[in-house]
C-alpha cells in the first residue's frame, strides 16, 4: 500500500497542505514578532521617559504648591477629634459673645426706661424744688 501511486499522491497532497499551513503560521508568527518588537521599543522608550519625567516635569512647582495647600486638609483628616474640639470651642465662644451682646442691648433699653422714669419724677418734682438746684451743681 505504501508503494501504490495513489497513496503517494494522497500523502504528497496532505504534506503540501501541512506545509501551506506551516508557512501561514510562520508568516503570522513573523508579523506578530515584528509587532511585538515595535511595541517593546515603545514600552522601553516610555519607561525611560517615565524615569526621566520627575526631573523634567514642568508642573513640579504646581504640584508642590498643591501639596502645601493640602497640608491643612491632611491635618484635619489626621486629627478629626482635635478639629471638632476646636470648632466646638469656637462655637461656644460665639454663643457667649452673642449672649453678652444681647444682655448689653437689653441693659441699655432698661437704662433708657429708668432714665425716662427719673426724668418724669424730676419733672413732677420741679415745682417743689427751690429756685436753686443743688443736685446738678457739685460743690
Amino acid at each position: 500500500m505504501t508503494q501504490s501511486p495513489d497513496y503517494r499522491l494522497f500523502l504528497n497532497s496532505e504534506f503540501s497542505r501541512v506545509h501551506e499551513k506551516l508557512d501561514y503560521i510562520k508568516e503570522q508568527t513573523t508579523k506578530t514578532n515584528n509587532r511585538l518588537a515595535s511595541v517593546e521599543e515603545r514600552v522601553s522608550d516610555t519607561e525611560e521617559a517615565v524615569i526621566k519625567h520627575p526631573g523634567n516635569c514642568p508642573q513640579v512647582v504646581k504640584i508642590e504648591e498643591i501639596n502645601k495647600d493640602l497640608e491643612v486638609y491632611r491635618v484635619i483628616k489626621r486629627y478629626p477629634k482635635l478639629v471638632l474640639f476646636l470648632i466646638a470651642i469656637f462655637v461656644i465662644g460665639i454663643i457667649i459673645s452673642a449672649i453678652g451682646t444681647f444682655e448689653t442691648i437689653a441693659g441699655k433699653s432698661e437704662n433708657r426706661e429708668l432714665k425716662k422714669k427719673v426724668d418724669n419724677i424730676n419733672y413732677r418734682l420741679a415745682p417743689y424744688r427751690s429756685v436753686q438746684d443743688t443736685t446738678n451743681n457739685p460743690k
